[in-house]
């Protein structure tokens, strides 16, 4: 029996065990023969490695009983180097192929590499959802219509530099996850959902942002909502009459469904869009399946399906939450 096939379980799913049959099934049939060589070859140059490096540092030892530091070493980092890259090339394969079909199956336009304006990332940090940052990744990023209302989803990583006492460079990573745009029916007031960082870290945080968010703190959520984000606005009557109460609490649920618990989500409705920052525990349309068979692909692709339902599931709320 073949083992390469999909089994829908979610409604989202309908349709796509066909796709998967007769457009990535014997994808992954070629790409698992490849895998299998990949691995060998590695297991191979992981073994001469090691087998040098112990060899280099016998000789070393004979010379002083200090030196094999240096030989086993380098054989070791050249050994790890060669099993922690053994499939990347076919990774980047797989990653590049399932993409576009699951974004055509979904209907969405599918984009690798998008700009810094498509996604009015200048918007987003103005707005305190995202940092500001000294280096910004953006892609893929997915755009598409549902129940009559654009959108745009794109996976987003932010990092500082800078150097230790050293003066090695240092990476710190701020975010990273997807960002989120829709279209909004009704023009809305400014209204942010800043992460709660706590009493002290709101404070410094509340104290450095003060001139540049809404001034105003918007009492119309319950506690659930005021534990995970703080939010503010620069017109609570107007925000009163759009938004409901629970429309805090679903977007807690949103984040917690999708983060696995309490991590970093910030929203924010401007004029005639709603933006929402969410990280993620795992790479948005991620695909790195190659320490496995692939005939166990198809959870990851699952998750990827999962990944493309986020704009649909925020479209309901805000369009049926209050009736929910």
């Amino acid at each position: 029996m073949d083992d390469f096939q999909f089994e829908e379980r979610a409604e989202h799913e309908a349709g796509f065990a066909a796709i998967y049959r007769d457009e990535i099934a014997p994808y992954l049939r070629a790409a698992e023969s490849a895998r299998q060589i990949a691995v060998r070859r590695s297991q191979f140059r992981v073994a001469v490695a090691l087998v040098l490096g112990l060899v280099l540092a016998a000789l070393a030892f004979s010379v002083d009983p200090l030196l094999p530091i240096f030989p086993v070493a380098v054989g070791g980092g050249v050994a790890l180097y060669f099993y922690l890259s053994r499939t990347d090339h076919l990774r980047d394969q797989l990653t590049a192929h399932i993409r576009p079909i699951l974004c055509r199956f979904m209907g969405l336009e599918y984009t690798e590499e998008p700009t810094r304006q498509t996604i009015s990332l200048s918007r987003l940090i103005g707005l305190n959802i995202v940092p500001s940052a000294d280096n910004t990744y953006l892609g893929p990023m997915v755009t598409g219509r549902w129940r009559g209302l654009k959108y745009r989803l794109v996976n987003a990583s932010f990092y500082d530099e800078s150097r230790d006492s050293d003066g090695d460079r240092k990476r710190t990573r701020l975010f990273s996850g997807i960002l989120l745009e829709v279209e909004c029916v009704n023009s809305m007031p400014r209204v942010v959902f800043l992460p709660d960082f706590g009493r002290w870290g709101n404070a410094l945080f509340q104290w450095a942002s003060r001139s540049v968010r809404p001034p105003l703190r918007l009492a119309l959520f319950g506690p659930e909502t005021e534990e995970v984000f703080e939010v503010f606005t620069d017109d609570p009557d107007a925000a009163a009459k759009h938004l409901y109460p629970a429309f805090g609490r679903q977007l807690v649920d949103i984040a917690k469904r999708y983060q696995g618990g309490q991590a970093y989500a910030a929203a924010a409705f401007d004029g005639k869009a709603f933006f929402l920052a969410l990280s993620l525990p795992h790479a948005f349309l991620s695909f790195d399946v190659m320490d496995r068979s692939l005939q166990e692909a198809d959870e990851q692709i699952r998750n990827g399906l999962s990944d493309l339902m986020i704009p649909r599931q925020i479209i309901d709320t805000l369009l049926d939450g209050e009736n929910a």
